[in-house]
């Protein structure tokens, strides 16, 4: 294959022959990376149901031969984990097969129109295939190797080795190949995602590198596709599990913090209270046409919660995340004390706003590590407190904290009655609303 030719100064790399290039792995990197989903925690078999009827059939979903050979997955139970609704009333789903490989899919009420995007799925690749199938009283298509939307997937799948590692049917995906990893989005979207992640580079420059990013070496914005290096580390969500939680969550802390700290970089689209109460109205949106009892009662939380957010009196906004989570940072080295390096992921939702919606949805994102059964309360409870020694002081005012943490929950209640989830998830997230900050000790 073709070396990839070096990019003109502040662009990367077009992909050459529309195939993927090699990206060479940092030194030492492991193969999981937070884009790749963390094994459960625990050694007991948590029971799940999903809130929204329409998706029940899919939390154990029987693939028969027949079918499996058709789709290229291995026949057995597949099973549900996590959908996504749309503005349409449709909902995007991604299942896992018997050995762990993943499973996309769609749901739209009109069959005529899901045997229609069926045959345009089936034709958008070669080596692609959509099935319509039953599952409970619901019919679904799973595709496989083809998604309309994204020209590119057929490409990146097609490298040697290539794996599956996430796809949210029609609007985006990640493949790993070459030691890389492939994000694979809608060809409209390619250009501003690469520009982000630049944009992310940069500040990180500036401020004296305290946390990688992955920039894209490559990219084919007419398919859609940016190749990005494999960053070294484990997730903060695969050490809620496992060794070095403390040390990894005080460097997270610390990188968060310098991040905050820089200077916010020219263009950067600003995310302020009434952003965030508007992204709130728009998941409850989403929730009403499926779990219309459950949307209810997020509603009577919701009116107090956006009032608590929108009292805020001027402040200077700082660069943000916008979507940090406990899967979107990545510590390497296990033996350091101080936690070693941080990388934080998916930077393309970069904003300028309150310090308190990082911080408040990182330390809701703890809680719902134990809410899930992923951890102890107590590991959550460390793990936020040593986030917290790591960022230091100034902290976020504590009532910001509080109307962020409140305003995530809601958030998260609303996410997660689209995936399997343990029984009372739900209740205990709204229970916790009005509660406080997470626990921390």
């Amino acid at each position: 294959m073709p070396p990839v030719e070096p990019p003109p100064a502040g662009e990367p790399p077009v992909l050459v022959n529309r195939r993927v290039a090699r990206v060479p792995t940092a030194a030492g990197a492991p193969k999981a990376t937070a884009a790749t989903p963390a094994a459960p925690a625990g050694n007991r078999p948590v029971p799940r149901s999903v809130a929204v009827p329409t998706l029940a059939g899919l939390v154990e979903l029987a693939i028969e031969p027949a079918m499996a050979a058709q789709l290229g997955c291995v026949a057995g139970p597949a099973r549900l984990a996590r959908a996504w609704p749309r503005r349409d009333g449709s909902l995007a789903v991604e299942l896992r097969d018997a050995q762990g490989a993943v499973v996309a899919g769609q749901w739209r009420a009109d069959r005529d129109d899901l045997r229609r995007i069926a045959r345009q799925t089936t034709a958008a690749g070669p080596g692609g295939c959509a099935v319509v199938t039953t599952a409970g009283d619901r019919r679904f298509m799973l595709q496989v190797r083809a998604d309309r939307r994204l020209p590119g997937l057929a490409t990146a799948l097609g490298q040697p080795g290539a794996a599956l590692i996430g796809h949210r049917a029609e609007q985006r995906a990640v493949v790993r190949a070459h030691g890389a990893h492939v994000k694979v989005t809608q060809p409209r979207r390619a250009a501003a995602v690469a520009v982000a992640a630049q944009h992310a580079a940069d500040l990180a420059r500036a401020a004296g590198d305290p946390f990688a990013v992955a920039v894209p070496a490559a990219t084919d914005p007419a398919l859609g596709l940016l190749v990005l290096p494999t960053l070294p580390g484990t997730s903060l969500a695969q050490r809620m599990a496992e060794g070095g939680l403390r040390a990894g969550a005080r460097a997270a802390g610390r990188a968060v913090a310098a991040l905050h700290a820089a200077a916010v970089p020219a263009g950067t689209p600003g995310h302020g209270a009434a952003r965030e109460t508007g992204v709130l109205e728009r998941w409850l949106a989403l929730l009403i046409p499926h779990a219309p009892a459950l949307a209810g009662r997020v509603t009577a939380r919701a009116a107090p919660v956006a009032r608590a957010l929108l009292d805020v009196s001027a402040a200077v906004p700082v660069p943000l995340h916008r979507d940090l989570h406990d899967g979107q940072i990545l510590v390497d080295d296990d033996d350091d004390d101080d936690g070693g390096a941080v990388a934080l992921l998916d930077l393309d939702t970069l904003s300028a706003g309150e310090a308190a919606l990082d911080v408040a949805n990182l330390l809701v994102h703890f809680e719902l590590a134990a809410l899930q059964g992923r951890c102890t309360p107590e590991r959550a409870a460390a793990a936020a407190t040593a986030f917290l020694d790591g960022y230091g002081e100034p902290t976020p005012p504590p009532d910001r904290l509080v109307a962020h943490a409140d305003a995530a929950r809601l958030r998260l209640v609303c996410v997660h009655a689209f995936r399997p989830a343990p029984a009372g998830l739900l209740d205990a997230l709204l229970a916790r609303v009005g509660a406080g900050l997470p626990v921390t000790r």
